[in-house]
């Protein structure tokens, strides 16, 4: 089965085309006050099957696609995926 998210978070970390061009990743977290943490995609580590890792301080953090609320393109503003508004537009 072909999962969109996960195949724009592999561009965003091997096409050279989207090289330079910043994704913020804003993902369910109970752990924080807000609810929610952002993680830029120039972190990213791994994309899986089942979620993507990222560094922060030294460690490696993994997140469940399912846990991503909102993938937004840091210069524009403009929204790649929202589960809220229901924007899937996986295109950069």
């Amino acid at each position: 089965m072909k999962n969109p998210m996960r195949d724009f978070l592999t561009r965003l970390r091997w096409d050279r085309r989207m090289r330079g061009r910043r994704y913020v990743i804003r993902y369910l977290s109970r752990g924080s006050p807000r609810g929610y943490e952002e993680v830029t995609s120039d972190r990213l580590v791994e994309v899986t099957r089942d979620g993507f890792t990222y560094l922060w301080r030294g460690e490696e953090k993994w997140i469940p696609y399912h846990r991503v609320m909102e993938i937004r393109d840091e210069a524009t503003g403009k929204l790649v995926f929202s589960k809220e508004k229901k924007v899937y537009s996986f295109k950069p």
